[in-house]
């Protein structure tokens, strides 16, 4: 669910100068980049879960939130409409129509969302096995997993919001600076799937993949999937989502343990198989 707000003007906006304007407006490290349709991306690094988007029409400009923004980006959102309004006159309007006082987000606003997204999410990831958002970054991955980690503060739902923007802020900006590694695409049935081949010659994230690819003893692949690794990766690895791995190399011996657990559980064959058969 997203929030949407318009600024109603007959002014045009010079957009070069409200860009500039916003890079000298705080001492945050304010990031944009354009994104198609005359839509620009805002966020404050480090800082920001979901960002903000910001579209310029004719007559009215739309500024976007999305579910799990966080306080930083709902404050963000009244810096960037309070220095529209420095440049043109118009009103905010929100998706009911109705005129919208100033700022737009004050803190008890800011607390209802954060709370009522976080309570959102909870409930999704109790019945999905994989929940997206997307950030300034890379995606953070919520689901069934999460869902374990979060339930004991369901009945505090601001913490709940605190909880869940640490899990995203970590996965945007805390990872090491490691490689994503060997990814494939594989057309299967008229769908490409993608894979992560894993090797121990290197530190790696690991992402979301339809299906991993471990450099075992024989010449095939082992393949297995992101939850089978869940349940089987090396002590060192660290799970900081759903899905998301940091993944820094082992020991010899912990990664033949590795791959012994891994080809017990290997798809290889069957996914050979069935590829033949389609």
């Amino acid at each position: 669910m997203s929030i949407l707000h318009q600024l109603r003007t007959n002014d045009m906006v010079n957009i070069d100068q409200f860009l500039q304007l916003v890079i000298q407006s705080s001492t945050d490290n304010i990031h944009y980049c354009y994104r198609q349709h005359d839509t620009y991306y805002f966020w404050i690094d480090q800082k920001s879960t979901r960002g903000v988007d910001i579209s310029f029409g004719h007559e009215k400009i739309e500024i976007k939130n999305t579910t799990l923004s966080n306080p930083t980006d709902l404050l963000l959102t009244n810096i960037l409409v309070e220095i529209l309004l420095q440049m043109v006159d118009g009103t905010i309007v929100n998706e009911a129509e109705e005129y919208v006082a100033l700022p737009i987000f004050t803190e008890e606003i800011i607390r209802e969302i954060c709370s009522i997204d976080a309570h959102t999410l909870l409930r999704l990831s109790q019945t999905n096995e994989e929940v997206t958002i997307y950030g300034p970054i890379r995606k953070t991955y919520f689901g069934k997993s999460m869902y374990k980690r979060l339930v004991p503060y369901e009945n505090q739902l601001f913490v709940l919001a605190e909880k869940i923007e640490e899990v995203i802020l970590k996965v945007q900006y805390q990872l090491p600076d490691y490689e994503y590694g060997n990814v494939l695409e594989v057309q299967y049935d008229a769908h490409p799937l993608v894979m992560k081949l894993l090797t121990n010659k290197t530190n790696c994230i690991v992402d979301k993949y339809d299906y991993i690819l471990i450099e075992g003893k024989g010449k095939a692949p082992l393949m297995i999937t992101n939850a089978v690794l869940n349940k089987i990766q090396p002590e060192s690895w660290s799970l900081v989502d759903a899905y998301t791995m940091v993944a820094p190399r082992v020991t010899t011996s912990e990664w033949n343990a590795f791959v012994t657990r891994a080809a017990e559980f290997d798809q290889f064959e069957n996914f050979k198989q069935k590829k033949a058969d389609s």
